[in-house]
């Protein structure tokens, strides 16, 4: 199944101006100087007033994009409000750009005193745009297209002119400075929408749904019984290698040890994939939901997943012990591509859906589908010896080793987008019953 990325974005409010001549279909009442014609409206000196509110967007953050377009008048250096929202005086949004030089003020109100956001920029003038705003509830940002332009966290003093009205595209209420240009399009979500899911519209990404069968290694679902013995073992398919349990033993099957819905390893087990089973050097992805147990190690470097061609190549996904974070490093052709990068503290005795996507050698992390942007570094060593394994480092250090248990592990031989990422992990939430 494919469809618009936006679909799966989650707007609260949307107007395109498409079919519509003097009355907005969100409401909305178009300021009689305005035109609406082929999906634009055209502001001189009016635009469009909103009856909405949206009293949410201070508390749980927002975002606002709008398709538009400002041509360039060199005489006019008046900064002309093109985007204006009040709920009252301490909280209120104000977006105005000038057009002898495409120079925008942007400044959001948080509470009162000297609590206002401010952002000066530059846009591009003469061709259509796709501009969006977004706060967090501490940082305020702007992008144009699929680029971050600024952002700030810094609070400063008052608004250059109060808005006097709800939300408002083009009409400079409260100062009376008005956009003159073009409005396709206004787009409001309720939370700071991510680059990754900006870029997806602004290129009109199709998402589509992934295929567990498409994988390189899927490892699914175990049954969560017990057969009046120490442990259970189900058939975990075709994984492309076996599984080596810890007293030397190999094996077809995988003991779940009564875990449930998982596979248990209790420190000495792992699994061993074919060598070369995804291409590290080229995009990958690698998913797993993880119950980690503390092995009270002194150094508890736990592999969740290790790729290991030579000593030049390489890709580890760890719990690593000397920061307490989840680490991550790939190598390739003797050149650190992720240079051990830690990705926030790690959790223990929970279940948590842990992605890692690599694309065009950037790495993203996830945790329970949403993005951890890197916080550090550490040591993470490759180790000399090849393999492909899942539980351990490939040259065997007892360090290494794995302790707890997976559900849903899964390696793909490709980039996941942000919004794929997401959709799994509520998949595997919901199959997981957790």
């Amino acid at each position: 199944m494919a469809y618009p990325k936006i679909n799966d974005v989650g707007w609260v409010f949307r107007e395109s101006f498409d079919s519509v001549s003097s009355v907005i279909d969100n409401g909305g009442t178009l300021d009689p100087a305005s035109t609406v014609s082929g999906g634009f409206m055209t502001c001189v000196a009016s635009g469009v007033d909103y009856n909405k509110y949206f009293y949410w967007m201070w508390e749980t953050g927002f975002s606002i994009m709008l398709w538009m377009q400002a041509n360039v008048s060199v005489p006019d250096t008046t900064y002309r409000r093109f985007l204006s929202y009040r709920i009252d005086a301490d909280h209120t949004l104000i977006a105005a750009v000038r057009r002898s030089d495409g120079t925008v003020i942007l400044q959001l109100r948080t509470a009162s005193g000297s609590n206002t956001l401010a952002i000066i920029s530059g846009l591009t003038l003469n061709q259509p745009i796709l501009l969006t705003l977004t706060y967090d509830g501490t940082n305020f940002s702007v992008y144009e297209d699929d680029s971050l332009l600024a952002t700030t966290s810094a609070l400063g003093g008052s608004v250059i002119g109060e808005p006097s009205s709800n939300l408002v595209l083009g009409i400079g209420k409260g100062p009376t400075a008005s956009f003159a240009g073009v409005i396709s399009e206004v787009q409001v979500f309720d939370r700071a929408i991510s680059l990754e899911a900006i870029g997806d519209i602004y290129n009109q990404t199709i998402f589509s749904e992934v295929d567990d069968s498409k994988a390189l290694v899927s490892l699914p679902l175990r049954s969560n019984y017990f057969d009046g013995s120490d442990q259970v073992t189900d058939n975990i398919g075709s994984p492309g290698g076996t599984a080596q349990l810890g007293d030397g033993t190999t094996s077809s099957t995988f003991p779940t040890q009564l875990a449930p819905h998982g596979m248990n390893f209790d420190g000495g087990d792992y699994l061993s994939l074919d060598s070369g089973i995804v291409d590290i050097t080229s995009n990958f992805t690698v998913i797993a939901q993880v119950i980690k147990e503390d092995k009270g190690a002194t150094s508890d470097n736990d592999r969740v997943f290790s790729f290991i061609d030579d000593a030049d190549n390489g890709f580890q996904f760890i719990y690593d012990q000397t920061t307490g974070k989840y680490a991550v490093y790939l190598r390739i052709a003797g050149s650190n591509i992720i240079n051990s990068l830690t990705y926030g503290s790690y959790d223990e005795e929970r279940i948590i859906h842990l992605s890692y996507v690599v694309s065009g050698g950037t790495g993203s992390f996830y945790r329970n589908g949403v993005l951890v942007e890197t916080d550090g570094s550490t040591s993470v060593s490759l180790g000399g010896t090849s393999g492909y394994d899942i539980g351990r480092r490939a040259d065997g250090t007892s360090t290494g080793f794995f302790k707890g248990s997976l559900f849903k592990t899964n390696i793909f031989g490709a980039a996941l987008t942000e919004t794929q990422i997401k959709w799994l992990y509520s998949k595997d939430e919901r199959l997981l019953n957790i």
